[in-house]
């Protein structure tokens, strides 16, 4: 209820964008790849993008406010300037893929057979380099909080150091996630049955359309599909929620451990010293 309380406006912000940005994306989505949609279009889409962001960064750094004594601006900040280094980490990625994929995989797609041998790569590879980067990315976990937490916080030292630290935590963090993760997954089956439904129909719907059929769907299904991304989207912000501060006690769990150590290490040099 604390949550509720006092993070009430940026938890409505991200939820209404939560629907919108998914409403959106449901009837638009392969507009995107498209290339003769207007200007107005891609103006709308990357509004609708920096408008998520935005309520998600307020969202964050409201939440990670109630960790801490750093202040509301120091969170804010703190957590904006993660979701840029992470968003970089993902085009610098995404970017690599695209250059690897022509500069590798093309050449080796050249004839039939060496063309089969081609896809069979780019179907095995793809899938290992993604399970590989979000291995990768788990001890950005411990990181986070490390760089949140702290009272003076340097990125430098505490989110590519606690990089590394968390590293040496790989096994705790990933059971950890992966717990959480399968609890998550089933939650999601769940409460997104709705919209999955929504989706499908819509879906066939299109389909339908395309072959000359007339649209069935009824004229409140938009009202109706964005009404169903919002709720569905407010249940899985508050999922997420419990993920930041299952990170924050994994993080309080690690620090601890550590600190724990450090204890034993003095009382043996000073039992040895003795």
């Amino acid at each position: 209820m604390t949550i509720l309380r006092r993070n009430w406006l940026p938890l409505l912000a991200f939820t209404i964008m939560e629907g919108v940005v998914t409403a959106w994306l449901i009837q638009h989505g392969n507009s995107l790849l498209e290339d003769n949609r207007g200007t107005s279009f891609f103006v709308l889409s990357s509004l609708l993008s920096l408008l998520y962001v935005a309520a998600m960064v307020w969202y964050m750094g409201s939440t990670t406010n109630l960790l801490n004594e750093n202040g509301f601006r120091c969170n804010l900040l703190r957590n904006l300037k993660l979701t840029v280094f992470i968003g970089l980490i993902f085009i610098v990625l995404f970017v690599g893929a695209i250059a690897w994929q022509l500069t590798t995989l093309q050449p080796i797609a050249t004839g039939q057979e060496m063309q089969q041998t081609g896809t069979t790569v780019q179907m095995w590879i793809f899938p290992l380099c993604l399970l590989v980067f979000a291995l990768l990315l788990l001890p950005l976990s411990y990181s986070y909080m490390n760089y949140i937490q702290a009272p003076k916080a340097r990125f430098k030292t505490h989110v590519i150091g606690g990089y590394f630290s968390g590293l040496r935590h790989f096994g705790y963090i990933f059971s950890t996630q992966l717990l959480f993760g399968v609890i998550v997954f089933f939650l999601t089956i769940v409460v997104a049955m709705p919209l999955y439904l929504l989706v499908f129909s819509h879906t066939l719907s299109q389909q339908g359309v395309l072959q000359g059929d007339v649209n069935t769907l009824p004229s409140y299904f938009p009202i109706l599909l964005y009404g169903c991304s919002i709720l569905t989207g407010f249940i899985l912000i508050a999922i997420m929620t419990v993920g930041v501060y299952v990170n924050y006690y994994m993080y309080g769990a690690i620090v601890a451990k550590k600190k724990a150590r450090r204890q034993r290490r003095e009382i043996q040099t000073k039992t040895s010293e003795g």
